[in-house]
Formats: C-alpha cells, structure tokens, sequence
C-alpha cells in the first residue's frame, strides 16, 4: 500500500492529518515510571509542578512497544488551555524527539514523576515548527474525565496558546527553536486520521464533506479491522486509535493512551471532535514510522481490532470504556462488472450517525473504483435502501434506483446523489437513527448515453407529425394521442431504436390548456427540488417521485402556482430503458 500526502496539514484549533492503517500486532508495555499494572494513576496537582521538575514520559515510535522520553518543565502557562485548565511547558528529549521532533500521534503519550505519579499528556507543540517543546495537559485535570458523565463548562480552545516572555525565554534556550517560532506560540497536536479505501486523488472530496468539523490533510491508507482485540493491548503510553468508521473506508484518528484505571482509558490530551458525548469505537494500533513532512512529522499506523468505546471527547481528551465497540450502522455493497464479470461485497462501520451521511456514498465509491479497476468513462446501474428510525422513533424505509453514464468519472459521478439526499434526510431528520444502508450496483466501462432524435405525435388516427411543427394539439377528451421517439446514441446520427407511448387524455380535462411534454429522464434529474423540503416525510415524498434517468417520460401537465413550484402532471406514461436518456420536447396542448 502506498502512502500519497495530498498537502502538508494547516494547523489551525485541530488540524487532523491522515496517516495509513493495516493490521495491528499485540506487544507488553515495558515498566518505565507509570502506575502498577492495574492501579488508577495518581496526578501530580498542578500547584506542584513548577520550573525544573523532571519525569520521564511514554510514547510509541514503532510497533507496539512503548519507548521512554525524558521531559523537563519549563514552566506552567495558567489558563493556557482554557480558563481553569492551564498548560504545562516542558522540553522533551529522546534519540526519537531529536530525530523527528514532537510528532502528530504522540499526543496523549503520559509524562510521570519520579515517583510514578502522572503529571499530565503531551498534547501541544509549537504551532508552525518541529520542536522538542512540548505542552502538556495537566493530569489532574485529565483524570476528571473519569467520573464524567456530567455538566462542563461551555470553553473556546484557543488558536494559538501564547506564551509569556519568561516561557519564551525558557523555551528558546532549552531547544533549537527560534524567537520568532517560539512567538508563534502552541497549538494541539495533530491526530493522525488513518483513511482506508480510497485513492489519494479521492480524499480531497471527502475532506469537504468533514472540514465543517476539523481542518484535515489526506493520506491514502488501508482498513481498521473489524474484529474484536484485547482491551489489555491498551496501556499507558501504548498505541490509542478512535474510529468514525471501520471496514472497507475506516476514518481513524491515532494518538498515544494516557492512563488505564478501572476499565476505562484516558488519550490523546486533547480533543479529536470535540463533540463532548460521543460514540466512537477503540481501537489498538502498530506504528510503522514517524515520517517527516516539511517543518512536522506525523506517525503512520496501523489500526487493528475494536477494544472499547470512546464515549467522552473533550478538551483534555478522550475517555474509551474498554470491551464492547458502540452499535454500529452497517453499510453494505455489492458492485459487479458487466465488462470483466468481477464481483465484491463490501461492508463498513459506522458510528456515529452524524457520520453516515458523509462515510455511506464514499463506501459505495470505493467499492466502485475497486470493481470498475479505473477512473474514466463508463456507466452504472445503482440501487440503495436505507432503513432508518426518525426522531419520533418511528422506523422508515427509502429506496432508489437510478442509472449513470459520464466519459471521465462514471464511478463518481454515481455518488453524488446518494449525497444530496442523505444530506437532506440528515438536515431535516435532525435526530435520525440509521439502521442499513445496502447499495446494489452493475458497472460498465464503455460510455453509453442516448439520446432524442425525432419525436412525432399523433391524435387518434391522424397522421404522425414532428413534435416541432405543432404550434398547438386540440384533442377532444378521451382522445388517444401517441407519441414516437427515435433514439440515438451520444454522437450519433443514426436512429438506435424507435420507442412509442400513448396516453390518453381524461375527460376531466375538458376546456383545459396544459402542455404535453415527451421527456428522457436524464434531463428532468433535479427538477425534483428536494432541498426545497421543510420536512424529513416532505423530502421522503419528493425524493420517492423522483424520475430516474433512465426513463422516457410522456407527460400532460400544467405549471403550479407560486407557493406550490413545479409542474402539476395531469396525466402520466413512462418506460424503463437500459441506459441513461435525454431529451426533451413539449407542445402546447388546449382539450375541447
């Protein structure tokens, strides 16, 4: 598996780089300081930390195997965090920090006293360089995490933690750094987001659709797994990864544990989504490298299996009950190949139901670009359904059926409506609980779209004429009109196949003036508006009389008035095609 960094990280309140993932080994922590195998770890109350203390600190740089740092306090920045939550500066130094400086994935990693106590989580650095100056996150402070559920205080994570003069000062002798970074300030470190099942050229599309929460970067990467691990492969300074997803596209951030006690974990030292209660799943990790990029240096990993649930993502970091993951939302996909005959079922994990919206169309996606083995022309038969509960609890279904053609991404393109619904279901849902999401899809390589060519209708027995000539129909009520179509293919001249329709007008119409309306289904997409919904059973509505693009439409049907847009179809006939059509012609129609 190649690694394909699409930009270096911005660092704003948290960056999120993505790093890689694969499959995780199981090692045992060395003793290096920390609380006793199974004992709760006792913090070091932060009026006792001060200029000068020194510890010993935690974290993995490869494998599983925890590595020791040392760290000296340069000082304590009080309310450096958030007000009642200061930040502790230390410099750290190991044959690791002076290779590769304070890395994306070292956060959490615990620093302890002499005397085993914890005095807190690397969590910080400075802001735009890479430094051996390192903040901490006071373990007193993490380790309320611990009886949370509870109230908190409503906080604003600063951009950049400014340090005094003094601490500017300290900083800048104990480390190579200059003046002018060490002015810049701190800044969370960036967790390391491991994305599976996508190609690099891909993940800039899914940034989109997750940058309203974190600022991120792209790596290429492979899956979280999705058995079950040993919660015992968790341990002060031992791997830490927190999944949105697992599975074929597995979104997984990677930090440092910080401390164990009592079947539950504190990491990281700072936020991953800063969503407060949450439900992610744990998972263990094996580091493969800390690679450099530009002025930082960010560790790849491999997630492994489920160990827990991280249920509290707040300002001093996240708490993970070690077991059982959270329910899940499965996603499922069978894509076929009516080229090459190749077939795969694909399955990924969702969390959070938050997260299915943006993750569900970017599985199908992945699984396309497997199956389809290219990015290009082609076109695509899809079918989805989604089951779901809403906020009233009552359970509902939704299914979809569609056809795609495109000459440069028919694989792409394919998804793109999948996420403009469920994007609607999410906004006007507000509470909705996802249950499956299973998606059915045929792929092809060779672009294939029809098109209109001449369209001629009739009334009754009168002879055919070219929908073009007629500046008017005037059929009697109960009249048969038929409508003839010669379809071409895109970029053709010669007539493909000759379709016919007939529809005959009701008597209710009598002394009416409407339009007649013979339409392919490709370009009538989107007149449908969904997004003009006010509620989740208005857009339901809206989205099961979508037309699929992959009809020929005949329509009578007059427009709506101001409050109610869009055409009113007074009567209907359609056909179901094997391809994608376009096409539109309409005649104005008057019944006696």
């Amino acid at each position: 598996m190649s690694l394909v960094a699409v930009r270096r990280p911005t660092r704003t309140v948290l960056s999120i780089a993505l790093a890689a993932a694969l499959v995780t080994g199981v090692l045992t922590p060395p003793a290096h300081g920390q609380a006793p195998d199974g004992a709760c770890a006792a913090p070091v109350p932060i009026d006792e930390v001060s200029d000068g203390l020194t510890g010993t600190g935690l974290t993995v740089s490869d494998g599983t195997t925890p590595e020791p740092f040392d760290a000296e306090v340069l000082g304590v920045l009080v309310d450096g965090i958030a007000p009642g939550i200061d930040l502790i500066i230390a410099d750290l130094s190991s044959p690791a920090v002076e290779r590769a400086g304070i890395w994306a994935g070292m956060s959490g990693s615990p620093v302890y006293a002499a005397d085993g106590r914890l005095i807190g989580a690397v969590s910080y650095s400075l802001a735009f360089e890479q430094s051996s100056i390192a903040g901490l996150t006071p373990a007193a402070q993490m380790t309320k995490l611990y009886d949370y559920p509870g109230a908190t205080q409503s906080l604003s994570l600063n951009d950049n933690v400014q340090l005094p003069t003094a601490l500017q000062q300290a900083a800048v002798e104990a480390s190579d750094a200059s003046s002018a970074e060490v002015g810049e300030g701190m800044a969370p470190l960036p967790v390391p987001l491991a994305v599976s099942g996508l190609r690099s050229s891909r993940l800039p599309e899914l940034e989109k659709r997750l940058r309203s929460r974190v600022e991120i970067a792209s790596f290429a990467a492979s899956a979280a797994g999705a058995a079950t691990a040993d919660p015992s492969e968790i341990f002060p300074g031992s791997n830490f990864a927190a999944a949105l997803s697992y599975g074929d596209v597995s979104a997984v951030g990677i930090g440092t544990t910080t401390d164990t006690c009592d079947g539950m974990a504190l990491a990281f030292g700072h936020p991953f989504l800063w969503t407060g209660r949450t439900a992610l799943s744990a998972h263990t990790a094996d580091a493969i490298v800390i690679q450099p990029d530009g002025g930082f240096s960010y560790k790849i990993a491999n997630p492994g299996g489920v160990v827990g649930t991280v249920d509290q993502d707040r300002l001093t970091g996240l708490r993970a009950a070690l077991g059982d993951g959270p329910e899940p939302t499965v996603i499922s996909s069978t894509v076929r190949s009516s080229t090459t005959g190749e077939s795969r079922d694909g399955r990924t994990f969702v969390n959070r139901d938050d997260d299915v919206p943006d993750i569900a169309p970017f599985h199908l996606l992945a699984n396309l670009d497997r199956i389809l083995d290219k990015i290009g022309e082609g076109r695509a038969s899809l079918t989805w359904t989604l089951e779901a509960t809403d906020r009233q609890g009552e359970a509902f279904q939704l299914r979809r059926r569609n056809r795609f053609a495109n000459r440069f991404d028919v694989s792409f393109e394919s998804i793109f409506e999948m996420l403009d619904w469920l994007f609607v279901i999410e906004q006007l849902g507000g509470n909705v609980s996802y249950e499956t999401i299973h998606m059915t899809s045929t792929v092809n390589e060779s672009f294939d779209r029809l098109q209109f060519g001449a369209v001629a209708v009739k009334v009754n027995r009168s002879r055919w004429r070219d929908i073009g000539s007629i500046s008017r129909l005037r059929p009697n009520p109960g009249a048969l009109i038929r409508v003839r179509v010669g379809v071409k293919r895109q970029g053709s001249d010669a007539v493909h196949r000759t379709l016919y329709r007939r529809m005959r007008v009701p008597h209710r119409l009598s002394g009416q003036s409407m339009t007649l309306g013979v339409f392919g289904g490709a370009s009538v997409q989107g007149e449908t508006n969904i997004f003009a919904a006010t509620t989740l059973n208005g857009a339901l509505q809206r989205m099961r009389r979508t037309d699929s693009a992959d009809e020929l439409l005949v329509r009578l049907q007059r427009a709506r008035g101001p409050e109610a847009p869009g055409p009113l179809v007074l009567a209907e006939t359609e056909r179901l095609l094997t391809n994608v059509l376009g096409g539109r012609r309409t005649v104005r129609v008057t019944v006696r």
